[in-house]
This record gives C-alpha cells, sequence and structure tokens, in this order.
C-alpha cells in the first residue's frame, strides 16, 4: 500500500516536477469482530501514517462509518499535515 500511495504522482507543468497526489491507501475486506480489530497494528496504522486496512461487511461498517466522519469533517489542512513526504520520490520518479 505504500508503494501504491506513493507512486501515483502528477506533472506540475508549470515547474515541470512530479508531485504526490494521494495522502493515503486504506484496504477493505470482510471481518466481523470491529472491536478486536481496533487493536491490530493494520487499524492502528491509520492514523500513523495513513496507511491500513478497515473491516467492512454489511453488518460491520462501524469503524468505516468513524473513518470517514473524520476525514469528512477535517478541514483540509489537517489532511494536509497527515500526509508524509516521501524521501526520495524525485529519485524514484525519474528512475521510472
Amino acid at each position: 500500500m505504500h508503494r501504491y500511495r506513493d507512486a501515483i504522482v502528477y506533472k506540475n507543468h508549470k515547474t515541470g516536477t512530479y508531485n504526490n497526489s494521494v495522502f493515503g491507501a486504506f484496504v477493505l475486506f470482510p471481518y466481523k469482530d470491529e472491536l478486536q480489530y481496533k487493536n491490530h497494528n493494520f487499524y492502528k496504522s491509520i492514523e500513523e501514517v495513513n496507511i491500513g486496512g478497515i473491516p467492512f461487511l454489511p453488518k460491520a461498517t462501524g469503524l468505516m462509518e468513524e473513518f470517514l466522519d473524520k476525514l469528512i469533517n477535517q478541514s483540509s489542512y489537517s489532511t494536509f499535515e497527515r500526509s508524509l513526504d516521501s524521501l526520495g520520490r524525485e529519485n524514484y520518479i525519474k528512475d521510472e
């Protein structure tokens, strides 16, 4: 997921440089026990690096609802501050 998030870029036509356009990556997967999953590292990593997994089933949508509520209610500045700037991104893009 890190590679996926960091590899999606767009070309800034004014400067000719490439910029990251994705601030996170999240996997949805079937899992029933949301309460237990709150302690899992894949869930905790969402807060830390904006990458992780969220259980999602018809009767297990609470964590997704919380995540979307938080995301929607954040300011754009909060989203920007949570994003990570990868070291060496420019070199990686040039090598492609």
